[in-house]
């Protein structure tokens, strides 16, 4: 390299640098964008998987109340079939009520059911979010290391 490049080669080395530099800055205020969605997006599935509890409990109740139902529809039928001809309008209504009721405790399952899938998915994507959170912090680490080598550089 002769002496007249250099200047010129310096020049370039400092647009460069310069060009660097405020890349970093632009990547840095990406990635503060970048926390705020996860930060965001993390508090949505904590009020998701909140939801999730909270249904699955409806579901138990209800489910429960199922299976009280079917147990009054069983008596109400012996109590039916014990009043003889007068009851067996009572009997039909007994049956149906057991019937439904065995319906709900089935749709109550499969509720349950989805409402696991959803929970399990929900716990993937915490941890997922958990995941990014971490590497998002290493490439800050990183630039961060550069910034600082390119401060003292300029």
């Amino acid at each position: 390299m002769s002496l007249p490049n250099r200047p010129k080669t310096l020049d370039s080395a400092i647009e460069i640098i310069e060009i660097l530099y405020e890349n970093l800055v632009n990547d840095t205020a990406s990635m503060q964008d970048a926390e705020g969605l996860i930060q965001t997006t993390k508090k949505a599935s904590e009020n998701l998987l909140q939801a999730v509890e909270n249904i699955l409990t409806t579901v138990g109740q209800v489910k429960k109340i199922a299976g009280q139902t079917k147990l009054l529809a069983i008596n109400a039928g012996i109590e039916a079939a014990q009043a003889g001809k007068s009851g067996r309008g009572f009997l039909v209504v007994a049956e149906e009520v057991k019937e439904l009721s065995k319906q709900t405790s089935a749709a109550t399952t499969a509720i349950s059911r989805e409402i696991q899938e959803i929970q399990l998915a929900a716990n993937e994507t915490a941890a997922s979010l958990k995941m990014i959170t971490k590497r998002l912090d290493e490439v800050k680490d990183s630039n961060y290391k550069i910034f600082d080598i390119l401060e003292r550089m300029h």
